[in-house]
This record gives C-alpha cells, structure tokens and sequence, in this order.
C-alpha cells in the first residue's frame, strides 16, 4: 500500500476470514480428538469432512483496510 498512489477493491463482495491462530486452535482440538480414538466413525462410514469459519464477514475493501491498519 505505500508502493503505490492508489489501490482498487471491490466493496460488493462479502465474505469471512480465517484467523489463522482460531483455525490452528481447532485443528489442535481435532488432533487431540484423534489422537484420543474420540473421533471414530462407525463402519463404512467414509471420511469425515470438517468445515471452519469464523465469524463476522467483511468486503475486500473492508478486509483491505483492516490490513492497513493492523501494518500501520
């Protein structure tokens, strides 16, 4: 950002970022899990899909400026 006079983003498209610190917390979690036989499946059963987000949402815009702010 301080490379260049202006910069473009949009501000229509909404979405919600991951913490990267929040997700390794539940990764840890789900590998303790594991590790402790508490995330058994029953037979055939296929692999287990986990999904993460956090909460709150943002535009690109949004999320930009929260960037500048956290850098300055």
């Amino acid at each position: 950002m301080t490379e260049r006079d202006s910069l473009g983003f949009v501000n229509d498209q909404i979405g919600s970022p991951t913490d990267s610190l929040g997700l390794a917390k539940v990764l840890w979690d789900l590998a303790g899990h594991s590790l402790r036989g508490q995330n058994s499946q029953p037979e055939g059963i296929g692999p287990v899909i986990y999904r993460w987000s956090d909460t709150g949402a943002t535009s690109w815009y949004g999320f930009a400026m929260e960037i500048q702010r956290q850098a300055s």
